[in-house]
């Protein structure tokens, strides 16, 4: 199965730009990404890729840097002590996840414009139904995350995925990988760390708790965003999950995200280095019980990340209106809220009908998520 999940080399991503190149939509994509240019600028441009690193030099890193010049005030980055670690080392970059496709983008945006090597990329199969967005971002170094495997297949693609992860971060000429900490984004803000997931990079070790993680050095990575990527439709599932007990995703939801997040306004973005998990901290983990290990590595890691989060003024607003604070410092925010909380009824085609009730949840969900990092500080 592995080449099923491993990104395109050279060859393949030249093959399968071609056929992107022949979509339909590209000609939108590139009237939104490049105004200024020929409509077909963007499918010459794919045609003339010679691989995967010309392709995320000339296309990748062109696009996200049209999105942060369109879309955001401006993009700041701290730890670069610790991002030039990546030029002579490998590592499982764990990062927060925020955004379906923006987070481990800008990530790679940021390690090219510095000269050092992009990482590969782990995403949910779930996110590549359509055939060119698949070739897109298995040209792009994605490593596919098998996320509808059934309970029997569970360990084996499991094992499977965490054996390419150790031989990727390993083996000589190896590379990093951007992963993210959860299966999913914080709908709720709250960056917390699967435990299961570490469990996943163990599984591949032949020595101790210690030595295995030892072996796949972590750095913490984490992105904050000044106005939360689909914070309104964030907090509508979060909603609904309690109201019904569960949410059941409408066909397309996922790549409506992926849009959303691309297209609406950030505000400022800032994304932080963090330093690798010490041998001290994995051993203080590895101390612990079995199943302990992960619960205590994750809440290192956790640690780390809400120490990297970056605290715009949207969540002390959506703190001090939580607080029953309302005054002209956080009347602009407010305003937004309640203006992205009315559109939750829109927001989907098909979805479920919601009440005053839940329209009113949905209000203080969002500013639960824009909060989450001034509530776990206290």
């Amino acid at each position: 199965m592995t080449e099923d999940i491993r990104p395109y080399d050279d060859e393949q991503a030249v093959a399968a730009l071609h056929r992107v190149a022949d979509e339909p939509v590209i000609a939108r994509i590139s009237a939104y990404l490049f105004p200024d240019r020929e409509p077909g600028a963007l499918a010459a441009l794919l045609r003339d890729i010679r691989g995967v690193d010309d392709f995320q030099r000339r296309v990748m890193s062109a696009a996200v840097g049209a999105i942060l010049q369109r879309t955001t005030d401006g993009l700041t980055i701290s730890g670069e002590e610790n991002m030039h670690l990546l030029e002579n080392g490998r590592f499982v970059l764990l990062a927060n996840h925020r955004d379906i496709v923006l987070d481990s983008a800008i990530l790679e945006y940021v390690l090219e414009r510095n000269g050092i090597r992009c990482t590969e990329i782990a995403a949910g199969n779930n996110l590549i139904t359509l055939p060119f967005v698949r070739d897109l971002m298995r040209s792009n170094r994605m490593v596919t995350v098998i996320r509808d495997s059934s309970s029997h297949d569970w360990f084996r693609v499991s094992m499977e995925f965490s054996q390419y992860i150790r031989n990727l971060v390993t083996s000589e000429d190896g590379n990093s990988l951007w992963l993210a900490h959860r299966g999913g984004r914080a709908k709720n803000g709250e960056d917390l760390t699967e435990p299961g997931l570490l469990k996943m990079l163990d599984i591949s070790g032949q020595g101790s708790f210690e030595d295995n993680f030892a072996a796949l050095p972590i750095m913490p990575v984490c992105i904050s965003y000044e106005y939360e990527p689909c914070g309104m439709l964030k907090a509508r599932e979060t909603v609904l999950t309690r109201r019904d007990g569960g949410y059941h995703k409408a066909p397309m939801e996922d790549m409506q995200s992926v849009v959303t997040g691309i297209v609406q306004p950030k505000g400022r973005v800032h994304l932080a280095f963090g330093k690798p998990i010490s041998r001290e901290e994995i051993a203080a983990a590895a101390a612990c019980e079995r199943n302990e290990r992960y619960r205590h590595l994750a809440s290192t890691i956790d640690s780390h990340l809400l120490d990297l989060y970056h605290v715009w003024p949207t969540a002390e607003a959506a703190y001090c209106l939580l607080e029953g604070v309302s005054d002209n410092d956080t009347a602009a925010f407010e305003a937004y809220i309640d203006g992205e909380a009315a559109r939750a009824p829109m927001a989907l085609e098909g979805g479920p009908e919601l009440s005053e009730e839940d329209l009113a949840a949905i209000r203080r969900a969002m500013l639960e998520l824009y909060a989450a990092p001034i509530l776990r500080r206290r």
